[in-house]
């Protein structure tokens, strides 16, 4: 299972990404215990890009918080490489 991400650094209450920001990690949260649950493999791509946005601005990933560019597509696709063949220089881990 994928996690949905949103590659936001909003940091002013009150505003919608703010606010998202604040919810996604109970919704994160759920579907983490879900996959436990059902012994489905959950790929976290929100903690994938909060790290990658630590290093680069999120723009660099996404123009707007929901749909990645180029390397925010090469992020998942490395991250989706290493969780099936392993051993790729990945940004984050994928808990099987």
């Amino acid at each position: 299972m994928l996690g949905p991400f949103y590659v936001s650094k909003a940091s002013a209450p009150g505003t919608y990404r703010y606010q998202l920001l604040s919810l996604l990690p109970a919704y994160l949260a759920v579907l983490d215990e879900l996959s436990k649950k059902h012994s489905v493999p959950y790929i976290d791509l929100h903690a994938m890009f909060q790290a990658l946005i630590k290093q680069r601005e999120p723009n660099a990933y996404a123009l707007e918080p929901l749909h990645p560019i180029e390397a925010g597509h090469l992020a998942i696709a490395l991250k989706l490489l290493d969780f099936f063949v392993g051993g790729v220089s990945a940004p984050g881990n994928a808990r099987e």
